[in-house]
């Protein structure tokens, strides 16, 4: 395969200023190989607009099979020389261009380069979209987002920036591991929306099923064991937001909670589950706590058997709070993942 200059320069300016993938840097590092097998010491007296040009034969002779085949062994490389090389083709890259952005063919280069040596997939969004995995778990990409990920074994890890929804396929004997920067969210199967495009903070909101976040201790993206910091553990309705610059959760409840009981979402669609005459406010909290999986209270006792009655059917969770709370002059609180009701009284 005949690859494009402008595509490789564009992965060199990114492995130079440490902003490229570990698979990036992977390739990377082969191609400096060579050129420092080949070369020797000779490329410490190179000048700088000279070494991305012999950087680019070596890498163009390699794409040519009846070259490769009389090309020797490749041996280990200096990291002083690497160094060198590495500041020298910066110098030369600045004064040609800078900058160049990564294009659609980029994308194709990498992908198949990489695939016959780690088996890297990488999935970058464009628009808003669906995107199935190898084992059936579904990712909706906001754009300007990305994930990539080894093939899936024993436990399937995946890298991501940038926003998305996760829908994770069941299997127990397969944990599904998503690394955004510092932290590892951890399921089995359940659906969770993870948001790191704010760059001051990652935000990780559950939807269904129980998902385990942790700060680690480095960025292991394909580590085979990753040491944790701390961990909260989230059920659905909870969120956790995580501050980069002060390493520490923050618990709380996501925006538009949802009814998270399948067989108590079709009772409040077909039998007005949410209609209440006179029903008193301590039955009308289980209720809400049971449909949403949240814990709501009230501190005052006599507030528990004041009479409801209203028609909430229609209305979100706060909504219906708002309105109990109007009839009864309380007021709503919310202490972490807990909703609670103060003051007021029976009228």
């Amino acid at each position: 395969m005949k690859w494009d200059r402008n595509s490789f320069l564009d992965i060199l300016q990114r492995y130079i200023d440490g902003t490229c993938t570990a698979a990036e840097k992977a390739q990377m590092d082969y191609w400096y190989g060579l050129l420092d097998e080949e070369e020797g010491a000779a490329i410490a007296d190179t000048e700088p607009a000279k070494l991305e040009e012999l950087l680019w034969d070596r890498i163009q002779a390699r794409a040519q099979p009846d070259v490769a085949k009389q090309a020797p062994q490749q041996k280990g490389f200096s990291v002083k020389r690497t160094f060198y090389l590495l500041t020298s083709v910066a110098a030369s890259l600045l004064l040609i261009g800078g900058w160049l952005y990564l294009s659609q063919q980029t994308a194709e280069f990498v992908g198949s380069s990489l695939q016959a040596t780690r088996k890297i997939n990488e999935i970058i969004g464009i628009n808003r979209a669906e995107h199935v995995l190898s084992d059936g778990s579904k990712v909706i990409l906001e754009p300007n987002s990305r994930i990539w990920y080894e093939d899936f074994t024993d436990v399937r890890k995946v890298h991501l920036e940038g926003d998305a929804y996760f829908d994770v396929a069941r299997d127990p004997d397969r944990p599904f591991l998503v690394y955004t920067g510092e932290l590892l969210t951890t399921v089995v199967g359940t659906t969770f929306t993870i948001r790191s495009s704010q760059k001051k903070e990652v935000e990780v909101a559950v939807h269904s099923g129980k998902v385990i976040v942790g700060a680690v201790a480095q960025d292991g993206v394909f580590s085979k064991r990753t040491t944790l910091r701390k961990e909260v553990v989230l059920t659905p309705n909870q969120k956790v937001i995580y501050e980069l610059s002060k390493k520490d959760f923050i618990l709380d409840l996501v925006d538009e909670p949802r009814i998270v009981v399948p067989s108590v979402a079709a009772a409040a669609e077909q039998q007005n589950l949410f209609v209440f005459e006179g029903v008193p406010l301590d039955d009308v909290l289980h209720l809400l706590e049971k449909t949403y999986g949240i814990q709501v209270v009230t501190l005052d006792e006599s507030l528990r058997s004041c009479p409801v009655t209203a028609d909430l059917s229609a209305e979100s969770l706060y909504t219906k709070l708002d309105i109990i709370c109007a009839a009864l002059n309380a007021q709503v609180d919310k202490n972490g993942t807990r909703i609670i009701l103060k003051g007021g009284g029976c009228y």
